[in-house]
């Protein structure tokens, strides 16, 4: 990418918390494509947590220096929203003001392949109703692809865009997933692929049900049940473009890299983009990103079995000698 790039007229929201240095490293990437319009946006400060408020203050102070032409755009948020609400109501913000853009966590480095891809398939997909996001991770392994991108039922968001069409059809509290679940219609409303795996359907079924009750503090789960149930298709390229910096003690999600997400090795894309001739998801793909990126395996339930025998005993021996009494 030219270094003096002022065409990139692709917005970029950039969403950004507590993290000083990830912060720093992420924008510097960003400052790479000297987007037009950028939009920052980062929860407040948690109830008790007593540093909170000077990190968050030091981050807003290295996200108010950009030294490129750009009309940046800020929503600072006074009290903490969480690791659900906050992202999904930023993003809701961003969609407000724009019809597409791109979407960057503060711990994901973006290269400058995935700029131009992102932008590049923006256009190219802007009225193709099945296509709902464009990824630039790709965590699949010693797998052989002939094209330059594919299309999974996965749309992972370690930096990625999408559109407005697309994302009006989120549903954060995901008020029709007690219908769909009472129906066992998850499958049903997304691929043939799951049916040949009821291992997934139950591993979702699980992780859907914790975001719809609360449980889990998130926003993606919610997103990527929007995908199934819409039948929608994810753009992701064959060279992984970004990688994520965010592991470690001070990570929400991320505390420690049990899966060797880590640091993925990014590398160079350049155009033209060639796709596959047909649009449907890659099952290789996506098997492989639904046990090993998302571990959903019945190994997996077993542990959760075993886990909860251990911890039922432990109470146990705990108890008994009280119920003796």
């Amino acid at each position: 990418m030219n270094s003096d790039n002022l065409s990139f007229n692709v917005p970029i929201l950039f969403l950004v918390f507590n993290r000083p240095i990830e912060t720093r490293i992420s924008l510097e990437a960003i400052r790479s494509a000297k987007p037009r319009n950028l939009f920052i946006a980062c929860d407040g400060p948690r109830e008790g947590n007593f540093t909170d408020s000077a990190r968050i203050q030091e981050v807003k102070s290295i996200v108010s220096n950009i030294d490129w032409d750009c009309e940046c755009q800020y929503l600072y948020q006074q009290e903490n929203l969480g690791c659900g609400r906050g992202p999904a109501t930023a993003i809701d913000w961003f969609f407000s003001e724009v019809d597409a853009g791109i979407i960057i966590e503060d711990d994901c480095i973006a290269t400058p392949s995935f700029f131009e891809f992102c932008k590049d398939m923006l256009s190219k997909y802007s009225d193709t109703e099945r296509i709902m996001a464009i990824a630039g991770t790709n965590v699949t392994k010693n797998i052989h692809y002939d094209t330059d991108y594919i299309y999974t039922n996965f749309p992972i968001m370690w930096g990625w865009a999408t559109w407005r069409r697309a994302w009006k059809k989120y549903d954060f509290l995901m008020s029709n997933w007690p219908i769909i679940r009472n129906k066992k219609s998850i499958t049903d409303n997304s691929s043939e692929f799951w049916k040949r795996h009821p291992v997934f359907t139950e591993f979702f079924n699980k992780t859907y049900e914790n975001a719809n009750s609360g449980k889990a503090d998130v926003w993606d789960h919610q997103w990527i049940f929007c995908n199934w149930i819409n039948k929608g298709l994810t753009v992701t390229p064959t060279k992984n473009l970004v990688k994520n910096i965010g592991f470690g003690t001070d990570a929400t999600h991320t505390v420690i890299d049990d899966l060797g997400r880590a640091n993925f090795e990014t590398k160079v894309m350049l155009p033209p983009y060639h796709g596959p001739s047909i649009i449907n998801a890659n099952k290789n793909a996506d098997l492989y990103i639904a046990k090993h990126w998302f571990t959903a395996t019945w190994t997996y339930f077993a542990k959760i079995l075993i886990l909860r025998v251990r911890l039922l005993n432990k109470l146990w021996y705990r108890i008994k000698p009280i119920i003796r009494k």
